[in-house]
């Protein structure tokens, strides 16, 4: 089996930089902005021969609207894109486009054809405040099934998260489920929200608009429909709670929360990727980064 990398030289992660380097002109020693930062992030991995497309383990697949995407088709369609602007735009007018929600007007101003993204409700920007809570759910399944002990999720600080619930956001905690569950039925609603995602009729506005129909109904609804019998999947007469799963019986409350603690990389071990001490203080640069 020939597996790219497989020596340890990952020269798809090298050769991705080199050919960032080569775009947009700039190198290790290059003073970035924030929003040039981030957009560098994101073509280090969209440069890279494999692994190219951010997944729900990656900022980018926040930041840059990855998550509006629900097939693999639509994620390279919106990877296309943003490698054509590439070609069309410095570093700087992407980065201040991003910054101002104005990459759809940017890419149109250089020709490049945004129907097929637009027809999919695919949009090269970060989800509002409003719309964000069901991917930034996503993310944080996805980042606490990694099983990463100092994963910046794993926030007591954070005023959107409640000490019962370090890893997930209040959002998240009361309107899917997890308040005041057990550790077994954490647990189930973990890999249970994880095998739903992967559903492919799953589709995440969806789900969210059923949790905030009025009718509390409609939200085991959309759920029954993908997964028949769910209930009787997750009950366990010996470890949980008889009105365990308690969907629908609370509702988050207030305006919705601007909480970034999933909004970044997993930890992983391979290639340029940084160890733990490195990593920690990318995470602390990424965060001062949010704040500018």
């Amino acid at each position: 089996m020939n597996i790219p990398g497989s020596g340890g030289m990952f020269f798809h992660q090298v050769s991705a930089i080199l050919e960032l380097q080569k775009i947009f002109s700039v190198n290790e020693d290059t003073d970035l902005s924030a929003s040039e930062y981030f957009v560098v992030c994101l073509y280090r991995v969209l440069l890279r021969d494999f692994n190219d497309i951010p997944d729900t383990g990656e900022a980018e697949w926040i930041r840059f609207g990855f998550c509006y995407c629900t097939t693999r088709s639509q994620r390279e369609l919106l990877a296309h894109h943003y490698i054509q602007l590439a070609s069309h735009a410095s570093l700087n007018q992407i980065a201040e486009a991003w910054k101002s929600d104005e990459l759809l007007e940017l890419m149109a101003t250089k020709d490049i054809d945004t129907s097929s993204l637009l027809s999919h409700g695919i949009y090269p920007r970060r989800p509002s405040p409003e719309t964000i809570g069901i991917y930034r759910l996503m993310s944080e399944v996805t980042h606490i099934l990694n099983g990463c002990a100092i994963c910046p999720c794993n926030s007591f600080s954070c005023q959107f998260h409640s000490k019962e619930e370090p890893s997930l956001c209040l959002e998240s905690e009361i309107d899917y489920g997890f308040h005041e569950t057990n550790t077994w039925e954490r647990w189930q609603l973990l890999n249970f929200y994880s095998s739903l995602f992967k559903n492919p009729k799953f589709h995440p506005r969806e789900l969210q608009k059923a949790r905030r129909d009025p009718d509390t109904k409609v939200f085991e609804a959309y759920i029954e429909s993908l997964v028949p019998g769910f209930r009787r999947a997750l009950i366990n007469e010996h470890l949980t709670d008889a009105m365990f799963p308690k969907f629908a019986r609370m509702e988050f409350k207030g305006e919705h929360p601007f909480c970034n603690c999933a909004i970044h990389s997993m930890v992983v071990s391979e290639g340029t990727n940084l160890g733990p001490i490195g990593y920690f203080r990318q995470m602390r640069d990424e965060r001062n980064r949010e704040q500018t």
